[in-house]
């Protein structure tokens, strides 16, 4: 358990989780934290977000499916900035295959910098963003690359409120969060002051504690079932789980260990992924769950932490 000794004491790391077979096996705080200290799991929440979707779909509630055209639940009035977004679908937007402008073509975030509009607009392709960057025009034709695209992931929330008439965050708080115990969180909004919005930010934005995190973490282990009660939608959790042609290391937000760069670790690894290396990890075939929150580092070495739990529970 040294390795995380390592990471909570340089300053960055804040907590780490350990859950296996249903009990908490380790548990890791910096002098500065407490098992209730929220951080900012930044995107994290993209994959909590393809939750929301995931039991919303299983529900009945709304009239669609992942393969429903995106901008058509966009709310009313909003222009195509390119006519091939037309094509956009939600499992383009939830898969990072949409061809909105991402980390390849030098997008990151969501910054607007005029007052014309604010992230929502600038997601949407109707304002530039700082320095000039633009998403209106499509990198690729949807369905055809993929990219890290905050930008797209944005749309997310914008949808599901005009759809639901709730923000992503009060559905999953009282649909997933509060079924599983899950109390102890906060989550952003975008927009409003005049402008589109407000929404809750559906590519960053959720603050939670590791130890909730793993609360969820333990609840997609068990194919979404808490106790008695199936709180998360099976079948939704394979198809996010599934790796995708374009690229087989990721599912509908989730990052999948399908590809060559981590052969050591587990085939079945799914991840939550976050910038300064917030992480939750579930592991099937080891009935385990990882949960990492903190303000660093930016580089994650991740045969080094799996690896070191691994072994550590396993010799």
């Amino acid at each position: 358990m040294g390795s995380f000794q390592t990471f909570l004491n340089d300053g960055t790391g804040y907590g780490i989780v350990v859950v296996r077979h249903g009990w908490i096996a380790g548990e890791y705080y910096a002098k500065n934290a407490r098992p209730g200290t929220r951080i900012h799991v930044h995107s994290v929440t993209k994959a909590v977000t393809s939750l929301a979707f995931g039991h919303l779909l299983a529900s009945g509630a709304a009239d669609l499916d992942l393969d429903t055209a995106a901008y058509d639940l966009l709310p009313d009035g909003i222009a195509l900035s390119d006519p091939r977004k037309a094509g956009v679908t939600i499992r383009h937007l939830l898969s990072m295959t949409s061809g909105i402008r991402g980390e390849s073509c030098g997008i990151f975030g969501t910054y607007a910098a005029t007052p014309a509009g604010g992230e929502l607009e600038y997601a949407l392709g109707l304002v530039p963003g700082r320095g000039g960057a633009s998403t209106a025009e499509l990198a690729a034709d949807p369905g055809t690359r993929w990219d890290y695209s905050c930008a797209g992931y944005l749309h997310l929330g914008m949808i599901f409120q005009e759809i639901t008439g709730r923000s992503v965050s009060s559905y999953l708080g009282s649909e997933v969060f509060a079924p599983i115990g899950l109390t102890d969180w906060d989550w952003e909004s975008a927009g409003g002051f005049g402008r589109l919005g407000p929404v809750s930010t559906t590519h960053i934005g959720l603050h939670i504690s590791a130890r909730e995190l793993a609360r969820l973490g333990y609840c997609i282990l068990q194919d979404g079932r808490w106790g008695q009660d199936q709180v998360l939608p099976p079948d939704y959790l394979r198809e996010a789980t599934t790796p995708q042609e374009l690229n087989p290391d990721y599912g509908l937000g989730f990052w999948l260990n399908r590809g060559p760069d981590n052969p050591s670790l587990p085939g079945d690894l799914v991840a939550m992924k976050g910038y300064n290396s917030n992480r939750l990890y579930v592991v099937p075939s080891e009935d385990l769950v990882i949960a990492r929150v903190g303000l660093g580092p930016t580089n994650w070495d991740e045969n080094l932490v799996i690896g070191g739990v691994l072994g550590a529970i396993l010799h």
